[in-house]
């Protein structure tokens, strides 16, 4: 459906709809928002998707130069109106945690639900498997629901450093660790079940042990998280800031029939103020290039790749021809 919008926003403008072709990228970026606010991880990982399906369709119709000054103005109007998407953090605080927490019961009813305990985790264990009687004798619901908790704090904290600094190295420590210990309880997860099963232990300590085990391993494969999301919505927003100001230019364009020679040449106009790069202490790039120019932010790592367009270039880019 999305695409259909999209595709026919390009039908629009081509027959001179300029109107028509405006409430479809609209719509677009209403249709993301919507899904914005369901506070789960799966709505909050379509709406970023559809939101970049809008924003790609928008660039693309600034670049057409078939939109007039009045349609332009009244086009960035509209789109500045829209509330912001809704937040990874209340998606991972709200939606995961509650997730998180229902898998829990789920492993503590593994014995008398082995349907659903199964079908949940990917297993095939037979009514009579060993692990599931462990898990029945051994598995301590208060400690587990307390750790649940706390490793869903763990994710909201990691979204807070992400949010602060996208480059943080605790980002990408916090990643590498919960890698490693997926391949590690993957490989090895039943079997080392049935080792605490058969190993002499007091009944307390095998309650410890097996509800520890079992939490890490929810903690690797129940949430659906990771780091590259929250880089997913920050190239977004950096996004958003370049579409915005491709809007200005763009009107410049209608106005007087080319380019400014620089973004301050449109304040105080068509911008406000110099918009700011998100990934960098200055205002955004902006280069004229023969009759088009480029708009762009430098991206996470920081650095001003001139804005060249090639596979492993982090520049988030608008060229307006």
């Amino acid at each position: 459906m999305c695409s259909a919008f999209a595709i026919r926003a390009t039908l629009r403008l081509s027959k001179e709809n300029q109107q028509g072709a405006c409430d479809d990228a609209l719509v677009l970026a209403r249709i993301a928002r919507l899904y914005g606010q369901t506070p789960t991880l799966i709505s909050y990982l379509h709406a970023l998707g559809i939101d970049a399906i809008a924003m790609a369709t928008t660039r693309s119709m600034l670049a057409s130069n078939k939109l007039d000054s009045r349609s332009i103005r009244k086009f960035e109007e509209a789109y500045r109106s829209l509330p912001r998407l809704g937040s990874l953090k209340d998606a991972l605080d709200l939606g995961e945690r509650m997730t998180f927490l229902e898998y829990v019961f789920i492993v503590d009813r593994a014995a008398s639900q082995r349907k659903r305990f199964n079908y949940t985790f990917q297993l095939q264990l037979a009514e009579d498997h060993p692990v599931l009687e462990l898990l029945d004798d051994h598995f301590d619901l208060n400690r587990a629901l307390t750790q649940a908790n706390a490793i869903a704090d763990q994710w909201v904290g990691i979204v807070q450093i992400q949010n602060d600094d996208p480059n943080d190295e605790r980002v990408a420590a916090w990643e590498k660790n919960r890698d490693a210990e997926l391949t590690q309880f993957n490989d090895k997860m039943l079997q080392n079940m049935m080792a605490l099963k058969n190993e002499q232990l007091p009944d307390e300590q095998r309650t410890r042990m097996v509800t520890d085990f079992w939490m890490r391993w929810l903690a690797c494969m129940a949430s659906s998280y990771s780091p590259s999301t929250g880089r997913t919505r920050n190239r977004l927003d950096g996004h958003r800031i370049v579409t915005h100001a491709a809007f200005a230019v763009a009107a410049f364009r209608a106005d007087h029939g080319q380019y400014p020679d620089s973004l301050q040449e449109l304040v105080p106009r068509y911008l406000d103020q110099m918009p700011m790069d998100l990934f960098a202490d200055g205002p955004l790039r902006f280069h004229r290039n023969g009759d088009g120019c480029l708009i762009y932010s430098v991206g996470e790592n920081g650095i001003d790749e001139d804005g060249v367009k090639c596979a492993d270039q982090n520049d988030l880019v608008i060229y307006l021809p």
